[in-house]
């Protein structure tokens, strides 16, 4: 039985071997530069989508959604996507949204408007978040502001992004 064993490679072989790992590491370095040439122009796109439109102190609710009795029992108020392009990640860095958009969750400020007392939730036992839907749709954890806002399905809320304190504004527009 007369067997061969190879320890080493032959010459051919590293030189094939190399040019393999070059071709590789070439694709590599030209996959990342695309990335990055994608990103900054994504970067563009949501920074150039619009520009931001002054707040109407008299009707500042752009974000309306009549309450269903999931938006109560999931603790989650699922908000179109359209609505949060057009009326906050405007507001936003890149860098925020992109976080949210690869389906981190973000968290939030809110400022329940509602009564004539504001109900802040920023610290950390009163923590809200912000997360992708699985229909392209946003959802917002809002169950720290159900425990201390009785609110039934069919009431009105309104939503706004305050960019200069950087929250949502939230308000029960009208009762069910």
């Amino acid at each position: 039985m007369n067997n061969i064993y190879t320890f080493f490679p032959t010459k051919a072989q590293e030189e094939e071997e190399e040019e393999e790992e070059a071709a590789a590491a070439q694709d590599e370095e030209e996959e990342e530069e695309e990335e990055e040439e994608e990103e900054a122009q994504e970067e563009e796109e949501v920074q150039a989508e619009q520009e931001a439109e002054p707040v109407d102190a008299d009707n500042p609710w752009k974000i309306r959604k009549v309450i269903t009795r999931s938006d109560l029992v999931a603790g989650k108020l699922k908000l179109p996507h359209q609505d949060l392009m057009d009326h906050v990640f405007q507001y936003w860095t890149y860098e925020k949204f992109k976080n949210l958009a690869m389906g981190n969750k973000c968290y939030v400020k809110l400022w329940d408007l509602t009564d004539n007392h504001t109900v802040r939730y920023e610290e950390k036992n009163k923590v809200l978040y912000l997360e992708k839907g699985f229909d392209g749709s946003y959802v917002l954890d809002w169950k720290n502001l159900l425990g201390n806002q009785p609110i039934l399905p069919g009431a009105e809320i309104g939503l706004y992004w305050d960019s200069e304190s950087d929250t949502f504004k939230f308000k029960v527009l009208r009762e069910n």
